[in-house]
């Protein structure tokens, strides 16, 4: 056999690399396309500012439940669900209430983050600063 068909060519695309490049692709893909389907289509806000802690923050209050809630001084109808993260930090989940014609409410996100450090100190301060321990009928 002829030792030039043996040889590796030269300048040629290295097929490994093109292959991890197109994995790494659909990876980012996947996942921009998980993220839109977790995030509520009328809350852009929270993903597109906020991105990964907007989701972790989304599923820890649906995993963990809302510890407390503190209303806006200014703006009333506005709400800060604190949540416990599956990581152990906390999360401030922000809702605008909204009443239409009929009196029927529902609640509209404004935005979903992880205050500071995330401990829960640090978020009630960052909280406290604009808004109060909310005791009314949630």
């Amino acid at each position: 056999m002829d030792a030039a068909f043996c040889e590796k060519p030269k300048g040629g695309i290295n097929l490994a690399a093109l292959m991890l490049l197109a994995l790494v692709v659909t990876a980012i893909i996947v996942f921009a396309t998980m993220v839109k389907e977790v995030a509520n289509p009328n809350d852009a806000h929270p993903v597109e500012r906020h991105f990964a802690d907007a989701v972790i923050v989304e599923q820890g209050c649906s995993h963990n439940g809302v510890w407390a809630v503190y209303r806006e001084q200014k703006s009333k109808d506005v709400f800060h669900q604190v949540c416990k993260l599956d990581d152990g930090r906390w999360g401030d989940w922000i809702v605008r209430k909204i009443v239409d014609a009929s009196g029927k409410v529902r609640y509209e996100t404004v935005t979903r983050f992880i205050p500071k450090d995330g401990t829960l100190t640090k978020v009630q301060e960052y909280i406290l600063k604009k808004a109060t321990l909310f005791k009314g009928a949630w």
